[in-house]
């Protein structure tokens, strides 16, 4: 059957080229190789062996990242088209003519592959003692109705000293798919009851430990420095698969239904960063390093680790709820 591959490569992501291998042969013989960056994201069409139900797009660039995409998460549309009619007439040199006639009927096929892009998923899901938004925040306002200070300009935001929010690169069409950004000044504030609404909270980092204890982890590592740390595994659990919301290679499966999608973040210097690369929460516990720097949960899309690191408040990133 022939797809067509279409994929999304972050700024600055990875450069290729790529070679594609079908789960038919359990990834090992490329039915494609040499595929650049640009192919991919302009849709690259290739035969994949019959009876595959995924595919394996690879780098043999500088860097092995990898994704796997699943082929029954997308819609086909086929049609088949059959005519041809040729007449070939042939004379010989004799007093005889002989005439003939031959019609051939030829099949061609086109299959249009699109991957099926999920948004996040309105209402609640439960994983193990816990349940959690379904989606990242996205409310302006405070719990009692107070407005929230909107913030887009990018050296106002940089000077902060207080809560405010921003949509992603200052586009309100972001929310619906990644939620809105928040200074950890609105992430930690208790003024006005806060910015979750009534039965829900701004996790803390017990919490967010809880979360992957559940998911089997619970077990940080030091990471890069004293204020750095990751566990394995945990983080391709709650990434959403695909590249739909992440970056081309995202390592993930999704186990956990969490669904998180790469937001990207706001720099403290007013910036937008890192969309379809990397997401960032906020929890609401203070790091001890610093009163204003609260611990925060990152998720790559190269990665299957979660990093607990501390941040300042300066800078803009998502919230995910948990339930009360």
């Amino acid at each position: 059957m022939i797809i067509v591959t279409t994929l999304v490569i972050p700024p600055g992501g990875d450069a290729g080229p790529f070679d594609l291998y079908s789960n038919v042969d359990g990834y090992t013989v490329p039915f494609a190789t040499g595929v650049s960056a640009l192919q991919l994201e302009a849709g690259y069409s290739s035969t994949v062996p019959d009876n595959a139900t995924s595919i394996k797009v690879v780098s043999v660039g500088i860097c092995t990242n990898f994704i796997i995409l699943d082929i029954d998460l997308i819609t086909t549309t086929t049609t088949t088209s059959s005519s041809s009619t040729s007449t070939s007439t042939s004379t010989s040199t004799s007093t005889s003519t002989s005439s003939s006639t031959t019609t051939s009927t030829s099949s061609s096929t086109t299959t249009t592959t699109t991957t099926a892009c999920v948004n996040c998923t309105p209402g609640d899901i439960t994983i193990g003692t816990q349940t959690w938004a379904g989606c990242n925040l996205a409310v302006t306002t405070y719990r009692d109705g107070t407005p929230i200070p909107q913030c887009t300009d990018p050296a106002t935001w940089a000077s902060l000293t207080s809560p405010a929010w921003c949509y992603y690169n200052n586009d309100p069409a972001t929310a619906a798919t990644y939620g809105v950004i928040y200074n950890g000044y609105a992430a930690t504030t208790t003024a006005h009851g806060g910015i979750a609404p009534a039965g829900y909270a701004v996790p803390t980092e017990t919490d967010w430990t809880t979360l992957t204890y559940n998911l089997g982890g619970g077990t940080w590592s030091p990471g890069y420095g004293p204020s750095d740390y990751f566990q394995d595994l945990i983080g391709g659990m709650l990434k959403q698969q695909g590249a739909c919301h992440w970056g081309i290679l995202n390592i993930a499966n999704n186990s956990s239904g969490f669904s998180a999608f790469g937001a990207g973040l706001r720099g403290t210097d007013g910036t937008f960063n890192f969309l379809l690369d990397q997401t960032v929460f906020w929890t609401k516990t203070i790091s001890g390093y610093s009163i204003d720097s609260p611990w925060t949960m990152t998720l790559e899309a190269f990665s299957e680790k979660i990093w607990k690191r501390y941040y300042t408040k300066s800078i803009g990133l998502s919230v995910r709820l948990i339930k009360l």
